[in-house]
């Protein structure tokens, strides 16, 4: 999920803080105090976001037991570079 937030943060002090948690969870990026006119920016840089990203799937060892799993995802040693993915998923077969 990705969320470009062009509210008054004086009139919402706490939506940045929320988007960025939805993000967080989904593996996104949020982008906020951006003004209409600014959020074009936010767009391009979530279009390279996505041209950057690799998908990879994983099917857990019993299927059948429908629950939410955590997942953790680390580099390699010495790879310097952020990882965004989903932190949790629910399987659900």
């Amino acid at each position: 999920m990705f969320t470009v937030n062009t509210s008054d943060p004086s009139v919402n002090p706490k939506g940045d803080r929320i988007l960025e948690t939805f993000t967080r969870l989904t593996g996104g990026a949020s982008f906020g105090g951006q003004s209409a006119k600014a959020a074009s920016k936010a767009f391009a840089t979530i279009h390279g976001l996505i041209d950057s990203m690799y998908l990879l799937s994983y099917v857990p060892p019993e299927p059948s037991k429908a629950a939410v799993h955590e997942v953790e995802i680390k580099p390699a040693p010495h790879q310097r570079f952020e990882l965004l993915y989903a932190r949790k998923y629910h399987w659900n077969l």
